[in-house]
């Protein structure tokens, strides 16, 4: 139940940030949809290249600025296994 719970979360996420930012780039929201557009010939190499590029950038910058908002005694136990 809870599976389904978190994949339904996901999904209706993922609608409504795609249809907020439909109108920008043609909803790239991520590489995979870029590489898509450009396996079925709807957008160009360049275009693609400059929104996967962007896409990464976006992302480490994101990482970055969440590693500097968070304290780093939180950040200490963020990525460690405890048993």
């Amino acid at each position: 139940m809870v599976t389904c719970q978190v994949g339904l979360a996901f999904g209706l996420t993922y609608a409504v940030l795609f249809y907020c930012v439909r109108h920008v780039g043609d909803a790239h929201i991520n590489p995979i949809v870029t590489v898509a557009m450009l396996v079925t010939r709807r957008a160009s190499v360049i275009r693609c290249l400059l929104f996967i590029a962007s896409q990464f950038l976006g992302a480490i910058i994101g990482a970055g600025l969440a590693v500097a908002v968070t304290a780093s005694q939180i950040r200490a136990g963020t990525y460690t296994h405890s048993r």
